[in-house]
């Protein structure tokens, strides 16, 4: 049962996962979608996924609940670093990390702190993201219109996104744009990104741009 789960500590999160099965975001993520039919939806944006693996060092078999197992590999396509080691160089607030061998592991693996691989996927990575912060009068444009006509993030296939849309306009012009439809830009919402709320977008500047509520005009309506 789920507290038994808890106990054993086979209950982690993306990190955890990374640690104990030392993969990286991208190939947790494959394994996530290996087992799609394990996966649960437990609120939005919230899943947890049934996953099994082998180590590679102890070639044992074990199996985790893992939430958002998908996430990290989606990061890493942003912020790519090399797999890290025991022997990464980490800040010197994370000096007693080094010697940290995690205890009572369900599986007795020997796991890795997990603040070397925060700290792998917070560095420098070829790709990019460019935030936009966005304004209009609400009695001009809904926010579901928004969404439809300007983004083009409501349709479960960005081929069928309405025309002139910001994503229909990028899978229109994918060749010239050197993508294909398989490419990670695909796989993730399309190539745009919006809020799907005023309040989803409250938390996403306060994300991004490092304000807190206070300091956000809608934060301190």
């Amino acid at each position: 049962d789920w507290e038994t789960v808890v106990k054993e500590k086979r209950a982690v999160t993306a990190i955890s996962a990374l640690a104990r099965w030392r993969l990286t975001g991208r190939q947790l993520e494959e394994l996530w979608h290996e087992h799609e039919s394990q996966t649960k939806l437990l609120a939005p944006g919230l899943y947890c996924g049934k996953l099994t693996n082998v180590n590679k060092s102890t070639q044992k078999l074990s199996t985790l609940y893992v939430i958002n197992g998908f996430y990290l590999g989606m990061k890493e396509r942003y912020t790519t670093l090399p797999p890290p080691t025991k022997n990464s160089i980490l800040p010197e607030t994370d000096a007693d990390h080094l010697n940290t061998i995690a205890e009572n592991d369900h599986d007795n693996e020997e796991e890795l702190p997990e603040q070397m691989f925060h700290n792998s996927l917070i560095g420098n990575g070829d790709g990019g993201v460019y935030c936009f912060v966005v304004e209009w009068s609400g009695g001009e444009l809904a926010w579901k219109d928004f969404l439809r006509n300007i983004v083009g993030t409501t349709a479960n296939d960005i081929a069928q996104a309405e025309k002139g849309s910001l994503q229909r306009e990028i899978y229109d012009r994918r060749e010239e744009l050197g993508l294909t439809v398989n490419s990670s830009v695909f796989q993730l919402e399309g190539a745009v990104h919006a809020s799907k709320s005023p309040l989803e977008a409250l938390s996403e500047r306060c994300t991004w741009l490092g304000r807190s509520i206070s300091q956000d005009a809608f934060g301190r309506a």
